[in-house]
């Protein structure tokens, strides 16, 4: 998995996997119309944009295909350092993060 930043032409793949993601993981937990009302599929992808160009944004990519994202602001958790870390003899990198109050 490569973790990069953002790039404009990633937009239409995030909101789809947002819309997959909350009507397929949290169809258990939520009635469809609540559902619906999170995330209906009509996303305007041009504001998506701009506020993922105004925040630090993240894209979680595997081959060739994004599994996931993260947006962040400056008033959100700050980057402490990256690790790597084992789980059941696998590698992984996360980070170490810290909620910063103003």
């Amino acid at each position: 998995m490569e973790i990069r930043e953002y790039r404009p032409e990633d937009c239409r793949e995030m909101a789809a996997l947002f819309y997959d993601t909350v009507h397929e993981v949290n169809a258990a937990d939520y009635i469809k119309e609540q559902l619906d009302a999170w995330a209906d599929g009509k996303v305007d992808t041009a504001a998506w944009n701009r506020s993922f160009l105004e925040h630090d944004t993240f894209v979680a990519e595997e081959n060739g295909e994004i599994v996931g994202f993260a947006d962040m602001d400056a008033a959100g958790y700050r980057v402490m350092k990256e690790q790597q870390v084992v789980r059941k003899g696998v590698k992984l990198t996360n980070y170490v993060m810290k909620k910063i109050f103003d």
